[in-house]
C-alpha cells in the first residue's frame, strides 16, 4: 500500500509522489494537507504537479462549504461528519483545475458534467468496511488477540 506524498518545490510548485505508509508520519511533520480532498483530486487526476492554481481551487471549494455562509454564528470549517461530501467537492475542484491547466494525465475524466464528475469521484473513494468484532475468552485467545505478539506479529504477516 502506498500513500500520496506532497513535496513543496521552489517557485511554489508541489510534486506528487507515492510513498510507503511507514514514511507518512515523518513526512507529515513537514507538511500537513488540510483536506483529504486535495490528495483525492491529485490521485484521481494523476496530476504531475500540485501548483498554486490547484491549491487555490481546493481552498475556494472548501471555503464555499463553510457553515458560516448560511449561519453567521456557525464555524468556518464544515463538521468532520461531512468529510466525504466535502472531499468530493474539493477533489472535483482540483481535478477540473488540473485538466484546465493540462496537468492531469488520467484519461476519460468526465469534466463536462458536474454531477457525473462527482459520481465518478465517489465511486472511486475508499469505503472503510470492518469485520464484526467477536468476543474471545482470554484463555483461548491467540497471542495476537491478547496483544502479546510483539512488534513483529505473526511470521509472514505484514
Amino acid at each position: 500500500m502506498r500513500l500520496l506524498s506532497v513535496i513543496i518545490r521552489p517557485r511554489f510548485q508541489v510534486r506528487c509522489q507515492f510513498i510507503h505508509p511507514s514514511l507518512v508520519r515523518w513526512k507529515l511533520r513537514f507538511l500537513t494537507i488540510p483536506s483529504p480532498g486535495i490528495g483525492l483530486g491529485a490521485i484521481l487526476s494523476r496530476t504531475t504537479l500540485l501548483t498554486p492554481p490547484l491549491l487555490v481551487a481546493a481552498t475556494k471549494a472548501l471555503a464555499s462549504q463553510a457553515p458560516a455562509l448560511k449561519d453567521p454564528n456557525a464555524g468556518l470549517l464544515p463538521d468532520v461528519t461531512d468529510v466525504r461530501r466535502i472531499s468530493v467537492e474539493i477533489a472535483a475542484a482540483v481535478i477540473k483545475k488540473a485538466v484546465e491547466k493540462g496537468l492531469a494525465t488520467e484519461k476519460d475524466i468526465p469534466t463536462h458534467d458536474e454531477m457525473e464528475l462527482r459520481e465518478w469521484i465517489g465511486v472511486q473513494m475508499w469505503d472503510a468496511e470492518y469485520r464484526p468484532l467477536q468476543k474471545v475468552e482470554a484463555r483461548t485467545a491467540s497471542k495476537e488477540a491478547r496483544g502479546e505478539a510483539g512488534s513483529k506479529g505473526r511470521r509472514g504477516v505484514d
